[in-house]
């Protein structure tokens, strides 16, 4: 028999390798809470923490970094305002001190304190007098039901499914669709495509042609307006002229006949003066 292992009714030949046994796993040791000591601060009687005793509580208050100057107590009271939540180390008894060293007065409700030193959360009362209320601590485990916890608040309500793959359905053979009736679809609707270009062609063609048409048609009445101004100004020039040319020729005519009439009224004198004077008759004889 190997080391692998066999079956009871096996037989020599049927001997399945056994594995090697492990050796067993040292056990985990227990888990052992961290000291009390956080960084944040300590309670006067803390109890001993699995077998730790509790950590001393920070040395002194905070002490700002060199060359930082404390602000004076006008300039914090003036950025304070009453109710208004801070950080603040207490040293468990009735001073307090700011981030930035400055002094701060702790009034407790109970008259007393809960004996912790370090930070916490503190609730100003007086901001002029700078007075702060501590906030109190939670000491206590929660019993059991009377909160959430972490894993259910954040499990997922509805867990996610998996969707079911899209694949096409088999082909079904003898059942396809007509390739002709697809076809001749096809062609008629390139057709249809084409009939439509053609039409809208001839269209917007015919519109140009009309605007064209429109755009002569405006030309040519333009062009017989000024024509027919052009025409009609000179027929009234001429009208004018022929007018002036009258008026001229009666004025011409009027002089002559004043001058024909003055004519032969002075042939009428002289005809007069002479029947008057004897000229006939010195005539008469003179020409014998």
């Amino acid at each position: 028999m190997s080391d692998w292992g066999s079956f009871v009714d096996e037989g020599p030949s049927q001997a399945v390798p056994r594995m090697p046994e492990r050796p067993p796993e040292p056990a985990a040791p227990p888990y052992v809470p961290p000291a009390a000591d956080d960084g944040w601060g300590v309670f006067a009687d803390g109890p001993e923490v699995s077998g730790a005793s509790a950590a001393p509580a920070p040395v002194g208050p905070p002490v700002p970094a060199p060359g930082v100057a404390v602000p004076s107590p006008e300039a914090v009271a003036s950025l304070l305002t009453e109710g208004e939540h801070l950080w603040a180390y207490v040293d468990g008894g009735g001073a307090a001190h700011l981030g930035s060293g400055c002094a701060l007065t702790v009034v407790q409700e109970d008259g007393g304190g809960d004996g912790f030193t370090g930070w916490r959360p503190v609730v100003v009362v007086d901001p002029a007098a700078l007075t702060v209320r501590p906030v109190p601590l939670a000491l206590a485990d929660p019993p059991v039901g009377a909160a959430t916890s972490v894993s259910a608040l954040y499990r997922d309500p509805e867990p996610p499914t998996a969707p079911v793959p899209d694949r096409a359905a088999a082909f079904p053979a003898g059942r396809g669709p007509d390739l002709d009736a697809l076809l001749a679809a096809a062609v008629a609707e390139e057709r249809e495509k084409a009939a439509a270009g053609v039409r809208r062609e001839r269209e917007e063609a015919a519109a140009a042609l009309q605007q064209e048409r429109d755009r002569l048609r405006a030309g040519a009445d333009e062009a017989a307006r000024q024509a027919q101004g052009y025409a009609e100004s000179q027929i009234r020039a001429a009208q004018d002229a022929a007018r002036q040319g009258v008026q001229e020729a009666q004025q011409s005519a009027w002089q002559w006949q004043q001058r024909a009439q003055a004519a032969e009224a002075e042939v009428v004198r002289l005809d007069t003066e002479l029947q008057r004077g004897g000229w006939r008759r010195w005539r008469s004889g003179g020409s014998r």
